[in-house]
């Protein structure tokens, strides 16, 4: 009887490690699918709009206060892309499991290193 309870038990406990692994594979797609999806939609539209925005730039030379508002505009937008990809690639650097982080994350704290020196922050790309 002791036996067969023993079984049971290390069965069910498997069966929960095996929905653990399922939930956690879940996750994982739902990141990929988000980060997909937040770059094929959301950024290649706000990079769109930036290069339309820039192209009408060139036009408002005689008006330069409405050039400086676009600017600003443009500029926001890169910014928004930027925030947009560092969130992308926070969802995939948490599924790495051994905590070194990624290129990406070595770049990024060389970046900041640079700034503090330059007194300014270099241009990602």
């Amino acid at each position: 009887m002791i036996n067969g309870f023993s079984d049971q038990a290390a069965l069910a406990l498997e069966i929960a490690e095996h929905r653990r692994e399922a939930d956690h594979l879940m996750v994982l797609t739902d990141r990929d699918r988000i980060a997909r999806d937040l770059h094929d939609l959301a950024i290649q539209r706000l990079f769109a709009s930036g290069l339309t925005l820039n192209s009408v730039l060139g036009r408002l030379s005689d008006r330069p206060q409405v050039a400086e508002r676009v600017q600003r505009v443009v500029e926001d937008l890169d910014d928004t892309i930027k925030t947009i990809r560092g969130t992308i690639y926070a969802l995939r650097e948490r599924d790495r499991a051994d905590g070194r982080g990624g290129l990406r994350a070595k770049l990024l704290a060389e970046t900041d290193r640079a700034a503090a020196v330059l007194g300014f922050t270099p241009p990602c790309g």
